[in-house]
């Protein structure tokens, strides 16, 4: 009899705590407080009450949380602890000002098709990203990718069938002068295209650009300051069946100027051997090394990019006339050189003709 009485007893003393949490400011309740008390604890509504069963003791330390807002505090007894009514007050501090810095991608495609996207002039472009997918050494390789481009002598741009002195070249925001001493035109062969960051050609005038071009206004940004140091090597090739695998006929030839007062065969100091050797193609070669670096000196940041490029290619042109038909093989080796946004270029050029 005595056990009973006593479980009778503490039933007797356990109550529940209800009530809801709502804004101070707009009333309006909060979904998902926190509310404890001791061991026991709960959340809100969807219309921010709770209700917190089993409570045995007589008064009741309440705290109650929220993001966003200061943690609420409250004793209360338990007869008390029906429809209670806790508004929150928001956390509100004020900050000092606070900058962000970032820098625009735009060597990726997504940042070049946006940069179509959105602008008022019909442009095409190329961007970093697109260029590592190939096998391209140099910017006229790039460039000729482009729809509405071709290329004349492997180097000179033309755009929509005009001439390249119809053309205006900018390299990072500065117009290019002339490569070419006789007329108005830039060889792109000399611009390695591990360099370019991104490469545009606007085809149609507009009040940003200069007025003095017909066929394109072609822009070419470099790459900047490196982020961080990097050493990349790369190899390729390709085989042409009309030139790899082909024998062609050809003789050594000599670039030497005769010693002075002697003209004859004999100790001239040119290249006697007068012997027809055979050649036979077996690829062409493209590769590629890029270095870069960056130093910090006196606060200050000092960045150097080079880029070493070396290709080897064989082509066969064939012109058909009523007697012959005439076979002329071109091997080139190029060779260039980058340093700091500054193109030093080096180039090797050997030419063998055979009839």
């Amino acid at each position: 009899m005595l056990t009973l009485a006593l479980m009778a007893t503490i039933c007797a003393q356990a109550a529940d705590i209800s009530g809801i949490v709502v804004d101070k400011a707009n009333q309006e309740p909060l979904i998902g407080a926190t509310v404890m008390t001791g061991d026991k604890g709960t959340t809100t509504d969807i219309d921010g009450k709770f209700t917190i069963k089993g409570i045995t003791t007589r008064n009741i330390h309440l705290i109650i949380k929220y993001i966003g807002y200061k943690t609420a505090e409250l004793n209360i007894a338990t007869a008390s602890a029906k429809d209670l009514k806790v508004e929150m007050e928001a956390d509100e501090q004020q900050f000092g000002e606070v900058t962000v810095t970032a820098m625009a991608n735009k060597n990726s495609d997504m940042a070049m098709m946006e940069m179509a996207r959105v602008s008022n002039q019909v442009v095409n472009n190329i961007s970093a990203q697109e260029i590592k997918r190939t096998q391209d050494n140099n910017a006229s390789e790039v460039i000729r990718r482009i729809p509405g481009v071709s290329l004349n002598e492997d180097k000179f741009v033309m755009v929509r069938g005009l001439s390249q002195r119809y053309n205006n070249v900018w390299i990072n925001g500065g117009a290019v002068p002339s490569s070419e001493a006789d007329s108005r035109a830039f060889s792109f062969d000399i611009l390695p295209s591990s360099q370019i960051d991104n490469l545009m050609i606007v085809k149609s005038p507009c009040a940003e650009y200069p007025a003095d071009f017909t066929g394109g206004f072609i822009q070419i940004n470099t790459k900047d300051i490196p982020v961080r140091n990097t050493l990349s090597l790369s190899l390729g090739g390709n085989w042409n069946d009309a030139t790899c695998f082909r024998n062609f006929k050809h003789a050594d030839h000599s670039s030497s100027f005769p010693n002075d007062g002697n003209v004859g065969l004999l100790g001239s100091g040119l290249l006697n051997d007068w012997r027809v050797k055979t050649k036979t193609p077996i690829a062409d070669i493209k590769a590629s090394a890029d270095w870069s670096h960056k130093w910090h000196i006196n606060g200050m940041s000092v960045g150097m990019v080079g880029t070493l490029n070396y290709t080897s290619e064989t082509r066969t042109y064939k012109a058909a006339t009523i007697c012959a038909t005439l076979q002329t093989t071109n091997t080139t080796t190029t060779n260039a050189w980058v340093l700091c946004s500054t193109l030093l270029c080096y180039r090797n050029l050997a030419t063998t003709n055979m009839n």
